[in-house]
């Protein structure tokens, strides 16, 4: 298993509205609750920019391009004015995966519950059952996902503690403000594409489970997490851009693969398919990762190789 792993939650967010994998126990996280109807006003009116946004242009046509994070507090639920009107200037909504449209969701779902060719050992087995009691998740409501994605669920819910959710994913949360101003959303990747960077290879799942379970063991996870959240509510760029240095994860030959498959590639084709909707009309705001704005694989340097003027805006 990757060890971007956490990172990579956006394909969970329709799950977690699902699985309902939270105790309510008084010892434990406060489960994902929206805010009442006399908060949202006020929240939308407080709301501030965060993230990395960027204008790019091309032959005469404008679109733009912003650094999410695939999960989210409640202060953070609605964009700030730049963002806003970035989005309000565009024709489209172009994201990852594109939820908004029932099919996907069916994918998404079918996937996320297919079997694997492999099954865990009982011992790995074990240690899941008693990360998830310890971490306040209910162990049955993993069993009938495929392994990969129970770890995906473990990792995703690790900051409740901090008040930060899945479902308030910044992606989700542009998805709706699009479909409130009637703009079209589309999936720069299919759910197969995304999927297949997750699920192991039959004879590496039992290996790939227990290093990202051993990482959510040691803490480790989390205190990549975190750096990464804190490094996109600041707009703190220069700290993510840096990301090889700090991050732990490309000490191998193996994770260095990983990034390559898992972010580089996706890169390339994101930045392939932005670039066919640009072309039709420019006026797109791409909201992706924001590990996929880094390095010289990141789509900024990639669509500055395709001859756009990149500004960074914040």
């Amino acid at each position: 298993m990757i060890k971007l792993l956490k990172i990579r939650v956006l394909a969970l967010l329709f799950l977690t509205l699902i699985f309902r994998v939270s105790f309510a126990q008084s010892d434990c996280p406060p489960e994902f609750a929206l805010p009442k109807a006399d908060q949202f006003k006020s929240l939308q009116k407080a709301s501030t920019d965060h993230g990395f946004l960027w204008k790019v242009t091309k032959d005469g046509k404008t679109s733009h391009l912003f650094g999410t994070i695939h999960i989210g507090k409640v202060d953070w639920m609605f964009p700030g004015p730049m963002v806003v009107n970035a989005l309000s200037q565009s024709k489209k909504l172009a994201v990852e995966l594109n939820f908004d449209d029932p099919e996907v969701r069916k994918v998404m779902l079918d996937l996320a519950l297919s079997k694997s060719e492999s099954k865990l050992s009982n011992e790995l087995n074990e240690r899941i059952k008693r990360y998830a009691l310890k971490n306040c998740i209910k162990y049955e409501s993993l069993l009938n996902l495929r392994p990969e994605i129970q770890l995906m669920t473990l990792g995703a819910l690790s900051l409740r503690k901090e008040k930060i959710y899945p479902e308030l994913g910044i992606d989700m949360a542009l998805m709706g403000i699009a479909s409130a101003m009637r703009k079209t959303i589309v999936g720069l990747e299919t759910p197969q594409e995304q999927m297949s960077v997750i699920f192991s290879k039959p004879d590496e799942l039992e290996q790939d489970i227990k290093e990202a379970l051993s990482k959510l063991e040691d803490g480790l996870d989390d205190e990549m997490l975190s750096k990464v959240v804190n490094s996109w509510v600041g707009k703190d760029f220069d700290i993510l851009n840096n990301y090889a240095d700090w991050c732990k994860c490309l000490d191998t030959q193996k994770d260095r693969d990983e990034m390559k498959r898992s972010i580089d590639d996706r890169n390339v084709l994101m930045v392939n398919r932005f670039h066919e909707i640009h072309a039709d009309g420019g006026q797109i705001l791409m909201a992706v990762g924001s590990l996929h704005m880094v390095g010289p694989m990141g789509i900024p340097t990639l669509l500055k190789n395709r001859g756009y003027t990149v500004e960074r805006l914040h």
